[in-house]
C-alpha cells in the first residue's frame, strides 16, 4: 500500500497531475473531501471550513478582525485582559480546525492506496512508512501565465494570486508544523512542471509509487 501526498504551488498543475496519478493507479483522489470532512466533524458549513483551509492568520490580524470599528469609523479600544481573552479564543478556534484537518487526513491515509493533495498532509504524515511525498513546482513566470489562461485574469491579478497563495501556504505550514513549506528535504520526489509536462510528471510519480509499494 502507498499513500501519495502532493504538495503543489498554485499554477503548477498539481491538482491535474494528482488526478492523473490517481486515475492510473486506481486510487481515490482526496482534496475537497478533506474540507468536507472537517465541516462534518465540526458541524459547520463547507464555506466556513474553506475559510480556515490551509490558512493561518497572525494573532494580530485575528484580534483586529475581532474588534471591528465604532459607528464613527474609529477603532474600538480595549484593555489588556479583553485582548488576552480574544487571543485565547482565536487560538482555540484555530487549533480546533487544524486538529479536525489532521483527524481527517489520518482517517483518509489509514486505508492506504490514496492520493492526498495539499492540506499539509505530507508534513503530518512525514516519516511514516509507505508515504510518497511529492512537491510540484514551477517558476513564477510560468505559474502567472498559467493562471492568466486558466482563470482569465490579467498579469497583475495573476501575479498577486501567486504571491498571496504562496504566502498563505508557507505561513500555514510554518505555524502548524514549524517547517519551511518549500524546503526540498521534506519531499521524496520533486517535479518542476516548468520543464516536465503533466503526462511526464504523472508518469514519474506513478513509477515512484510502484517502488514505494514494492518496498512496503
Amino acid at each position: 500500500m502507498a499513500v501519495i501526498t502532493i504538495s503543489h504551488q498554485i499554477g503548477s498543475g498539481g491538482r491535474e497531475i494528482g488526478q492523473r496519478v490517481a486515475n492510473v493507479l486506481g486510487y481515490p483522489y482526496i482534496d475537497q473531501e478533506i474540507v468536507q470532512g472537517v465541516a462534518a466533524r465540526l458541524g459547520v458549513s463547507e464555506d466556513e471550513a474553506v475559510n480556515h483551509d490551509e490558512k493561518a492568520e497572525s494573532l494580530i490580524s485575528q484580534i483586529i478582525a475581532s474588534l471591528g470599528y465604532s459607528s464613527l469609523g474609529g477603532p474600538v479600544f480595549i484593555n489588556a485582559e479583553v485582548a488576552a481573552e480574544i487571543t485565547r479564543q482565536n487560538w482555540m478556534n484555530y487549533n480546533k480546525y487544524q486538529e479536525a484537518t489532521q483527524q481527517v487526513i489520518e482517517t483518509m491515509s489509514a486505508q492506504g492506496n490514496v492520493v492526498i493533495a495539499g492540506h499539509g498532509a505530507n508534513f503530518y504524515l512525514e516519516g511514516r512508512k509507505g508515504v510518497l511525498s511529492v512537491f510540484i513546482y514551477a517558476d513564477a513566470d510560468t505559474r502567472v501565465k498559467t493562471l492568466m489562461g486558466r482563470d482569465q485574469v490579467d498579469h497583475t491579478r495573476a501575479a498577486k494570486m501567486v504571491h498571496d497563495n504562496d504566502n498563505d501556504r508557507s505561513h500555514y505550514i510554518k505555524t502548524l508544523y514549524k517547517a519551511d513549506w518549500c524546503d526540498r528535504s521534506h519531499y521524496l520526489l520533486l517535479v518542476n512542471t516548468g520543464l516536465a509536462s503533466p503526462e511526464l510528471a504523472a508518469s514519474l510519480i506513478v513509477q515512484a509509487a510502484h517502488s514505494i509499494e514494492a518496498a512496503v
